[in-house]
């Protein structure tokens, strides 16, 4: 009971809220004029841990964005700092702005601030509005995230209206620039982008033949109607020269009356260095001529240069020779397999392995016998070094092998592009290199030879894995974002992303790409690696487009539905360059 003169208060709790808005100093505006307009939150008190602007909505045929990060590809606006993670900014050039931030974990924002900057540009004479997708209580379009609920219950759209120019009108066709490719490409090059920039917004035709008015020309690029120009080009051959004439026309018709001319060329391969094979050794690919020294390999062969097993004529069981860098009982050219009884490996007299890709491939050799497989424990199979250099018999070029999808028979062979002399000075061996018959070499799809910078980038580390029966039992290391890691066994490297998440690096090219060093590499034990989660999915780094990675392949996941049907989330998309994003071919849409 309450004494008489007491007082209490009772607080009733208040529902959280928030809200976006759209500001700018003036509503009106000229053609060709830019303008800025501000996205603002405002929490209302309430505690905010991430924001997403899905869509904000704007007419391209009256507004173009400003791209405010030129050293991103791809057109942003500009962020602000309320929240310290930029997880999406991208502007599709339909006309729909995508833009996320989220805190870091321990923090939040409570306050009225600048989320976000759009700076537009006039391009025509109308009523431009500007508006957010937005539906109370979705979670599938804008929203602001406060303890992983959406709080937004308001927005506020923007309309400016845009009056014709009184300057002098335009009759000036666009200014062309920044024509590529230029120069001469690789050999080995079957594909590229044509491309080029304009000073203004234009749509821009090509052709092969020179001095054709621009109605005429016969291909548009794929990619127009702004002021970045593309479109690909595929069945380039060695050898070649290229050369495409452009024309754009402006929005009001302006077109140009002069060809802007792209030239390029792709690069004759150099021949195969002139190397003695003597009695099957093996070769090197390079620019020059080269002979191993002498050496006797096997008690009956004698080479000018190393032998390596020929698995055209692998001798049988019976004739073949022990060897003191094998394990007992596994005499050269044995086929063998470990303990899961699927793969299987032929070996030669210096102690290395090679896999026999696929059934395919095992038939292709007719002396290949299944019942001459031999099994082996775990530790003995880990105790002869894997190869993956090849050469085909009576062809001197030494392959790399980067096998891709067993099922599909998918494997790409990359010739090593180096001089004789070099291989060894790499550090590679003779002794790794395998002969195989033509008909196996001609069955893998060729990559772009490997270059003496990539091989003495020591590809050898993700090429040729060398285990032991012991490992170094390593302590568990803290894991930190941008970390490379890998294990002590494996020849995959990871990349450690924001979230925590490793991300496969698929070859040296990848690798290079990011400027990455060895030297960073961290080998850590196979239990903490196996730990750490993979991502699943990844896009460009500054684009909107979000891939599914899966069986090798990447699947645009083209709907909003399909995003949240597949459980993905935007914090855990790892980005990646256009070299990786390139890497992997495409897989069929997610819709």
């Amino acid at each position: 009971m309450l004494s008489l003169g007491a007082t209490t208060s009772i607080v009733l709790a208040q529902s959280k809220s928030a809200t976006l808005a759209l500001s700018s100093s003036a509503t009106s505006f000229v053609v060709g004029d830019i303008f800025s307009v501000t996205i603002t939150l405002d929490t209302k008190g309430s505690a905010v841990d991430g924001i997403d602007i899905i869509y904000l909505n704007y007419s391209p045929s009256l507004l173009e964005v400003q791209d405010d990060d030129s050293a991103v590809a791809g057109t942003q606006i500009g962020k602000g700092s309320l929240m310290s993670n930029t997880l999406l900014n991208s502007v599709d050039a339909s006309g729909k702005i995508s833009f996320s931030q989220v805190a870091d974990a321990s923090s939040s924002y409570v306050g009225v601030g600048t989320l976000a900057t759009v700076r537009f540009k006039a391009l025509a004479a109308g009523t431009a509005s500007v508006t957010f997708d937005f539906t109370s209580g979705s979670t599938a379009d804008t929203n602001v995230a406060s303890d992983g609920v959406d709080i937004l219950t308001a927005v506020t759209d923007g309309s400016y209206a845009i009056t014709s120019s009184s300057s002098v009108p335009d009759v000036a066709p666009p200014v062309r620039s920044g024509g590529l490719p230029t120069g001469t490409l690789g050999s080995g090059t079957v594909q590229t982008t044509l491309s080029l920039a304009t000073n203004e917004n234009a749509t821009c035709k090509y052709g092969t033949t020179a001095n054709v008015a621009y109605g005429s020309l016969p291909n548009t690029f794929s990619t127009t109607g702004g002021t970045a120009h593309s479109t690909a080009l595929s069945g380039l051959s060695d050898g070649a020269a290229y050369s495409y004439y452009v024309r754009c026309t402006d929005t009001v018709s302006n077109a140009n009356p002069d060809d802007y001319a792209i030239t390029f060329s792709v690069a004759t391969p150099p021949p195969p260095a002139n190397i003695n094979t003597g009695g099957g050794g093996g070769g090197g690919g390079g620019g020059s001529s080269y002979t191993p020294p002498t050496t006797t390999t096997s008690s009956t062969t004698t080479s000018t240069q190393p032998t390596t097993t020929n698995t055209a004529q692998t001798p049988t069981t019976a004739q073949a020779s022990s060897s003191p860098y094998l394990p007992a009982g596994i005499p050269e050219g044995s086929l063998v397999r470990g303990p899961d009884g699927i793969k299987v490996w032929i070996v030669n007299y210096h102690g290395y392995k090679r896999h026999i890709f696929n059934p395919a491939v095992f038939n292709m050799y007719g002396h290949f016998k299944w019942d001459q497989i031999k099994s082996l424990d775990q530790p003995t199979l880990d105790s002869i070094k894997t190869s993956d250099f090849y050469r085909a018999d009576g062809d001197t070029r030494v392959f790399s092998l980067k096998e891709i999808d067993e099922r599909q028979g998918l494997a790409q062979k990359r010739w090593m592009n180096i001089a004789g002399e070099k291989f060894t000075q790499l550090g590679y061996k003779w002794e790794q290199v395998f002969i195989i018959n033509t008909k196996e070499r001609d069955y893998y799809q060729e990559g772009i030879p490997l270059s003496e910078q990539e091989l003495a980038g020591n590809v050898q580390q993700l090429t040729v894995t060398t285990t032991t029966t012991q490992q170094t039992q390593l302590p568990t290391i803290k894991i930190s974002a941008g970390m490379l890691v890998k294990s002590p066994d494996g020849s995959t490297i990871y990349y450690i992303t924001p979230a925590l998440l490793k991300k496969p690096i698929p070859s040296i090219e990848v690798f290079n790409s990011y400027n990455n060093q060895w030297s960073s590499v961290k080998a850590i034990s196979k239990q903490q690696l196996d730990s750490i989660l993979s991502i699943n999915a990844i896009r460009l780094v500054g684009g909107s487009k979000v891939y599914l990675l899966e069986n090798n392949a990447k699947r645009w996941v083209k709907t909003q539905d399909a995003f949240y049907r597949l459980g993905l989330d935007w914090n855990k998309i790892a980005q990646v360059n256009q070299t990786e994003l390139n890497y992997y071919p495409e897989g069929s849409v997610v819709e």
